[in-house]
């Protein structure tokens, strides 16, 4: 049996994969260590499934279709994933806007309100952007979802603003995993 070597592809798509583990395990203290840790498995679960289909779209493998992944729904799951993550965000930012528009005690914090609003759509628009501007779409997913997660929680903690943030750090993930040289070639 021969030993592979990894192509430089290959390791950057692992320690992208990784390196998203790692962020949302760090969530942990935040969102509760059961579901950072539920987080982290569906990232790395993804980005091996991403990695195997990968290997079998650049193998000329059967049963996939032709073509390079992106014809095959790659960048186009992705996308979707990005933009369901961020309309998850911005639709809380907007729930949490409106249920405390009256209440005197959260008016001086609305600023914080309307910043995860700003940066839910940002990360919307960063999934519209995957396959024309990678590295930009994948810094408005990633920091557009967890700054946005925070400036929630500065506002009002009763959202489900934190739903956005697996998928939206999914989205570049399997963006990245899923192509031998990410979203660009």
């Amino acid at each position: 049996m021969e030993h592979q070597t990894h192509t430089p592809a290959v390791r950057t798509r692992l320690a992208l994969i990784g390196g998203l583990a790692l962020l949302a395990l760090a969530t942990g203290p935040v969102l509760g260590t059961g579901v950072a840790n539920v987080v982290a498995a569906f990232i790395v679960v993804v980005g091996i499934a991403s990695a195997v289909l990968s290997r079998r779209w650049t193998s000329g493998e059967q049963g996939l279709g032709e073509g390079p992944p992106s014809n095959n729904g790659c960048v186009w799951i992705s996308t979707s994933l990005g933009l369901l993550g961020g309309l998850v965000a911005a639709g809380n930012a907007v729930f949490a806007l409106m249920h405390l528009s009256g209440d005197v005690h959260y008016g001086e914090r609305a600023v914080f309100g309307w910043a995860a609003l700003l940066l839910g759509l940002a990360a919307s628009a960063g999934a519209l952007l995957i396959r024309a501007r990678p590295w930009v779409a994948t810094a408005l997913l990633v920091g557009g979802s967890l700054l946005g997660f925070v400036a929630i929680n500065l506002y009002y903690i009763n959202t489900y603003y934190f739903l956005a943030v697996p998928l939206c750090l999914l989205a570049p993930a399997l963006a990245w995993g899923g192509r031998p040289g990410g979203p660009a070639d």
